[in-house]
């Protein structure tokens, strides 16, 4: 309940204003040489991380947590693609850094996507590879908590590129989104890129151009989210 003041309304028991929910955008996952989609990556205005610091700073409450978070972003995914009419499948979620290890996560995830009415085949969730390298050996369990349940799992290499890529990983994971900027500077890019592409994962970037696709798939990588044009 609020209570009333001759200046204004203070809110009480936690009865706060809800944050502002973060815009979604869908970009499509193409084949560098023929355009063909292969699937969505559902970009979200603010992280969970930012909506988590902005929303302390101003007061208002943000998500309690990254369990809450990750799976109210589906929710959100799932009916604004039905509503869309976004026909192309998977779509990409980038998760945020604590939810792999969040307890609650993979249940909320699923109970997300429930609410939407949408496959959980239908989502990939990417793991950050720094949350999966800080988890070191237990990176495995907790990913197959989400595996398990039927999502399609990716690591965001965008960053850095470290955690293990040992035979469970290599077959539980199916995608590896890069920097077409600073793959390179990653060290063992090479190897790593050679040994997921050998496992049959999609290797694909963000801010490549189309006339990239012939140094691109070089190396293994065939696939970029909504590739540019020069000039």
């Amino acid at each position: 309940m609020t209570a009333s003041t001759p200046f204004k309304v203070i809110a009480n028991d936690n009865d706060l204003a809800p944050t502002r929910e973060s815009k979604i955008r869908f970009a499509k996952i193409q084949d560098l040489k023929s355009g063909e989609v292969v699937g969505i990556d559902a970009q979200l205005e603010t992280s969970f991380e930012e909506s988590a610091l902005f929303g302390f700073a101003s007061g208002q409450p943000a998500h309690e947590n990254a369990a809450q978070w990750l799976g109210d972003q589906i929710e959100r995914i799932g009916s604004l693609a039905e509503t869309e009419n976004t026909a192309d499948r998977p779509i990409s979620i980038i998760a945020p850094l604590a939810a792999l290890t969040h307890p609650d996560a993979p249940m909320a995830a699923e109970a997300g996507a429930r609410r939407a009415n949408i496959c959980l085949q239908e989502i990939r969730i990417e793991f950050p590879d720094s949350a999966i390298y800080e988890a070191e050996d237990i990176a495995p369990a907790y990913i197959e908590s989400f595996f398990s349940r039927g999502f399609r799992i990716g690591i965001d290499a965008r960053q850095s590129w470290k955690s293990p890529f040992g035979a469970y990983m290599s077959s539980a994971v199916e995608a590896i989104r890069l920097n077409a900027n600073t793959f390179k500077e990653m060290p063992s890019s090479v190897d790593r890129i050679e040994n997921a592409y050998g496992s049959g994962a999609m290797l694909f970037v963000e801010n490549a151009h189309w006339t990239d696709a012939e140094e691109l798939a070089k190396v293994g990588i065939k696939y970029a989210v909504s590739p540019r044009l020069n000039g």
